[in-house]
């Protein structure tokens, strides 16, 4: 079980395709490329994302509200070998996240209605989220994909990712079904959205490269998707 709950700064910037040119120019020299991104885009990200019966996560997010969490499910380049059960909290501009490993048939069994395993894992994560599926009526709501190059640098733990082609998926909510469905790209599907986490202090080295974004926006990929399905959906009624 890995369980991750220190909390760290994160800001978000949504940049446009030659931003993020001049940027990841600036920070080869000084950071270094994340070992898990083997290719040039980076890895592939796609997470399959929960909400209640009144869309809270969704709402939370849209209102501001200070404090929130999400619930996910995360797989990297389309392989069932690593699959992640996610919490991400927010308290302002700081967050945390914790995460715990699943099998293919522990994640089938979720999507299938049948997290009774959840309860008995003894992982206080899992057990948690079995509480709120069965109290929140939590349920898997909407696909989000997206290449991620990411960098990083070792002094306060800081990790740029550049987040590019964000787009969601009608038809299906099976993370690992690839084929039978369409693919909806969000409104940002052209831009790339810039994230950049820090534990205590952002080293002036890695500011100083980042003065071209000027100010953090309030992007949410989970709340683009839902909108892009959304809008969709309703072109197709």
């Amino acid at each position: 079980m890995s369980l991750r709950n220190q909390f760290r700064h994160e800001y978000k910037y949504l940049i446009s395709p030659y931003e993020y040119y001049i940027l990841r120019s600036r920070l080869v020299p000084i950071m270094y490329k994340d070992p898990h991104a083997n290719s040039k885009n980076g890895y592939h990200i796609r997470s399959l994302y929960f909400d209640d019966v009144y869309d809270s996560a969704l709402n939370e997010k849209g209102a501001g509200i200070y404090q929130r969490e999400k619930f996910r499910i995360r797989v990297y380049d389309k392989s069932d070998e690593i699959i992640k059960l996610e919490r991400k909290g927010k308290y302002g501009n700081h967050i945390f996240k914790e995460s715990s490993p699943l099998t293919l048939k522990e994640y089938y069994s979720i999507l299938n209605g049948r997290p009774g395993f959840l309860l008995q894992s003894g992982d206080p994560l899992k057990k948690l989220f079995y509480a709120k599926i069965k109290t929140d009526l939590l349920k898997p709501v909407v696909i989000v994909d997206y290449y991620r190059d990411p960098f990083i640098y070792p002094v306060s733990d800081v990790r740029v990712t550049f987040d590019k082609k964000i787009s969601t998926v009608d038809g299906s909510l099976d993370i690992f079904d690839f084929d039978s469905h369409i693919e909806i790209p969000s409104e940002v599907y052209k831009n790339v959205v810039m994230e950049v986490k820090f534990n205590n202090i952002l080293p002036d080295v890695v500011r100083d490269m980042l003065h071209v974004a000027t100010s953090s926006q309030a992007v949410s990929k989970y709340v683009l998707c839902r909108l892009a399905l959304e809008k969709y959906n309703l072109k197709e009624c």
